[in-house]
């Protein structure tokens, strides 16, 4: 009786380790399908924001502001902050060269962002005390970014110069 209480029970313990095993590989694939499907909702939410704020739909700015904060919640690589100072700037809700728009460009550049990067010289040509760095600092830091990313999606110095003086409509 005692052999086959123990046996009895290594049975029990062996199918629980079987059936947690499987729940817990379960739990993993529920959780691997969760944030892609997460990646993927704030991909399209940046996408979305990024549309409505470069074709300047006014009306939809708003739209733009939440599908911004909700993006926020994954990697964006600095696009989030960037936009938000973009959009803020539309919206006269921030101030161009303002502390708070050197702020959000500054994380964005932190992140590699090659917009803000570009940006934040021009900011330290315009107003030299509006950053902590001189411009070179920031041509050379887009400069190491572009080397680093071998993916072609980096755009040269002069064409993000220009993409963002329109961006920002900046006077020639």
């Amino acid at each position: 009786m005692g052999k086959t209480l123990i046996k009895q029970t290594l049975s029990i313990i062996a199918a629980s380790i079987f059936f947690n095993t499987a729940l817990a590989d379960n739990e993993k694939e529920q959780t691997h399908e969760y944030w892609e499907d997460k990646i993927l909702l704030c991909s399209h939410d940046l996408l979305n924001a990024k549309l409505i704020i470069v074709n300047e739909s006014e009306q939809e700015y708003r739209l733009a502001k939440i599908l911004l904060a909700r993006a926020s919640e994954c990697e964006t690589n600095g696009e989030v902050e960037f936009y938000s100072a973009l959009l803020g700037v539309r919206r006269k809700e921030i101030s161009y060269g303002s502390a708070e728009f050197i702020n959000l460009l500054s994380k964005s550049a932190e992140q590699g962002n090659p917009f803000a990067l570009a940006q934040l010289y021009r900011a330290s040509t315009e107003a030299p005390n509006s950053t902590n760095q001189k411009p070179d600092y920031y041509k050379d830091k887009f400069n190491q970014e572009r080397s680093r990313r071998t993916d072609g999606g980096y755009p040269d110095f002069t064409r993000a110069l220009e993409i963002t003086r329109k961006m920002f409509d900046l006077p020639e």
